[in-house]
């Protein structure tokens, strides 16, 4: 930091250094954190119609060491504002299965077993979950988001904000997401893989 030359009894001063020490304080969480980060991934959903709740479940939680986190916010980073996050849930290791896409949310269909709300979960790392009945650990994280206009939008990624302790960390997933109407889609069904 560079130095500063300030009078005495200078309130500019003062306020400049409180300025600059509080920046130093404070910051952006920690995005190396026991939340083990995806490569990048993505999907086109079916096409929907506007205000249908769509489930995205493509996010795997992995809890890496030997401390639990405690989700604090879901977040969708760079969507186009007509995809709107209404929910985030989290399946355990009693579901019977994985999915990426299902048209409704919650999905109704699927055994996933209790569901819990995203903030406030806590996530126990890998060492410390119990194996589900058909074998499954770690977390899935199922995503209730809304096309709020009619078109083709785009989602690049997820965000969780978490704690370990007193430390906060930040967890962007790459997970590019393509959603549409169905007067937008390719075929009536599908949405295009690509936005030009």
């Amino acid at each position: 930091m560079a130095a500063m030359a300030f009078r005495r009894g200078s309130a500019t001063a003062v306020a400049i250094a409180s300025a600059v020490l509080l920046a130093g304080c404070t910051g952006a969480p920690n995005a190396d954190g026991p939340l083990q980060v995806p490569d990048p991934h993505g999907m086109t959903t079916a096409a929907a119609d506007v205000g249908q709740v769509f489930t995205d479940g493509f996010e795997m939680l992995v809890v890496e060491g030997d401390e639990p986190i405690t989700i604090r916010d879901v977040s969708l980073v760079g969507a186009d504002p007509q995809l709107e996050l209404v929910d985030a849930v989290v399946a355990a290791e009693e579901r019977t299965l994985n999915f990426a896409y299902d048209p409704a949310f919650p999905p109704a269909e699927m055994d996933l077993g209790p569901l819990s709300a995203a903030e406030g979960m806590v996530l126990y790392p890998r060492s410390q979950q119990r194996i589900g009945t058909d074998g499954f650990t770690d977390y899935e994280l199922l995503l209730g988001i809304r096309i709020t206009e009619p078109g083709v939008w785009k989602r690049t990624g997820v965000r969780i904000l978490y704690e370990v302790g007193d430390r906060e960390y930040a967890w962007d997933s790459p997970a590019e997401l393509i959603a549409c109407t169905k007067d937008h889609s390719e075929d009536g069904v599908s949405c295009p893989s690509k936005i030009e």
